[in-house]
């Protein structure tokens, strides 16, 4: 008569691997049952994808933020509990990056008024950090004099309603960042040569110093219908000697970014890490540290210009001569260049001459 049971063939298999593993194979509990630490610990890793959108905080309207959110369920007679972490995407730039590479300059004539040039060594700046600036002025007209230099930095906020892929709706404004008001003078900004053009003129050299509250300034980005740009605009007035007055102006872009190096609290204030130090000095030592690409060693190389000769062991000069300046407890009465280029040595022969290299001489 058949079997009707569904379980007399699931029996009779074999099961070829069923184990436990476990990363360790005991477990420590340190001090006495009272003693031992109310702290369970549960490790776990999330892969980010590398296109995910970099966190944008600081915007009124929108933004971009990440929050870890943590439950434990007890049940149906006690609340649940809950706790929460807040996490920052940076997305910084490259060390190659032309940004951090090239320099953003103005250059131009004002024709029988004034000749004139401003630069930034770099385009792109660290968040919270300071702008450099370097300008200089040659007149072109007689009796010509400098009045103050306004400087602005705005920060161009575009935002863009996106739906099914296709920008739909736009808004655009710009918000000021910061101002700052330089005043020039004879006394302290007059060169009678200057060195890059060997011609008299005003030369102006200035720190602008960036806030450090995300949401008084955003880095740049173009993420998820957000696109944050920055420029300064500068006015220069002008003193023409029949009494009226002139403005020069110009326009300059600049990147900022997040570093690493210069991290954020939860409010988006710039945080300073480094004990003993000012928080104009730590942030002028990391204005220009984007985080270092790999391989890039830059602490552990030689200088070109060193001076090898006195050095004990100098990497150009080391080979089978070593150690020397007679340093050596027994001086080596072996021909070591010619045995390099022999055949091996024999047992018999190493053992004879390590023999003779711990007797004394």
């Amino acid at each position: 008569m058949p079997s009707f049971n569904p379980f007399a063939s699931v029996g009779n298999r074999h099961c070829s691997l069923f184990e436990i593993r476990l990363d360790n194979e005991f477990i420590v509990f340190r001090g006495g049952e009272h003693e031992a630490s109310g702290n369970y610990e549960w490790p776990f890793e999330i892969n980010l994808p590398g296109d995910t959108p970099e966190s944008v905080e600081g915007l009124y309207q929108t933004g971009i933020t990440y929050l870890f959110k943590a439950t434990v369920s007890r049940g149906k007679l006690a609340k649940n509990l809950h706790a929460f972490k807040r996490l920052r995407i940076i997305r910084t730039l490259e060390p190659a990056a032309l940004e951090l590479n090239h320099a953003m300059s103005v250059e131009n004539v004002w024709p029988n008024k004034i000749e004139y040039s401003v630069v930034i060594p770099q385009k792109a700046v660290v968040f919270g950090s300071s702008v450099p600036l370097e300008m200089r002025f040659t007149p072109l007209l007689k009796g010509l004099e400098m009045g103050n230099i306004s400087i602005k930095m705005f920060e161009t906020q575009e935002l863009t309603v996106l739906g099914q892929g296709h920008p739909m709706r736009t808004h655009k404004h710009d918000r000021d960042v910061a101002t700052w008001n330089l005043e020039v003078t004879r006394e302290k900004h007059w060169h009678d040569i200057i060195e890059e053009t060997g011609q008299e003129g005003w030369v102006v050299n200035q720190e602008l110093p960036l806030p450090k509250r995300l949401n008084r300034c955003i880095q740049d980005c173009t993420v998820e219908g957000i696109k944050i740009r920055h420029k300064l605009k500068l006015t220069v007035a002008l003193h023409n000697p029949d009494g009226h007055v002139s403005e020069l102006r110009a326009t300059l872009p600049v990147t900022i970014f997040i570093s690493p190096n210069m991290p954020l609290d939860d409010d988006g204030n710039l945080v300073t890490q480094l004990p003993g130090m000012a928080g104009g000095e730590a942030l002028d030592e990391h204005r220009n540290m984007a985080p270092p690409g790999y391989g890039q060693h830059v602490l552990d190389q030689l200088y070109d210009d060193v001076d090898t000769s006195g050095i004990m062991t100098p990497g150009v000069h080391s080979g089978l001569s070593t150690p020397f300046y007679g340093h050596s407890r027994a001086g080596s009465s072996e021909n070591l260049a010619a045995i390099a280029h022999a055949a091996a040595i024999t047992p018999a022969a190493l053992s004879s001459r390590c023999h003779h290299a711990s007797s004394p001489s």
